[in-house]
This record gives C-alpha cells, sequence and structure tokens, in this order.
C-alpha cells in the first residue's frame, strides 16, 4: 500500500488480492515449511537455560537441532 493510513476497504482490497496470488500462497508455504524444520520448544528451552546460565542477554542462536 502506498498510504501510511489505508481505509478498510483499501486493506480489504490488498488482502484480497494476497489470498488469490498463486505467487504469495507458494511463498507462504516455503515459509511454513522452514518453520516447521525447528524443534521450537528445544530451542526455546536451550536459549533459556542459557539466559539462566549467564544472566546476559543471548545474542546468537545456535544451530538448529
Amino acid at each position: 500500500m502506498k498510504t501510511k493510513s489505508p481505509t478498510p476497504l483499501q486493506i480489504l482490497a490488498v488482502v484480497k488480492q494476497i489470498l488469490a496470488s498463486p505467487q504469495y500462497r507458494q511463498k507462504a508455504q516455503l515459509i511454513s515449511a522452514e518453520i516447521a524444520r525447528y524443534d521450537t520448544p528445544t530451542l526455546a528451552v536451550n536459549l533459556l537455560e542459557q539466559l539462566a546460565e549467564t544472566k546476559q542477554p543471548v545474542l546468537k542462536l545456535g544451530s538448529r537441532e
């Protein structure tokens, strides 16, 4: 959208365009597949354990599990 304050109708038009677009659907499926490859609970536990041990912000993520 080329406006900072879109109207509800403008938002609706863009959402309909996105939902009807095969390109957006394909990209969304690729992103979904990438996210599904993460073991999110294990990653969260590892980050929380590191935070608890170091009491420092966790700035760099480890490898995927």
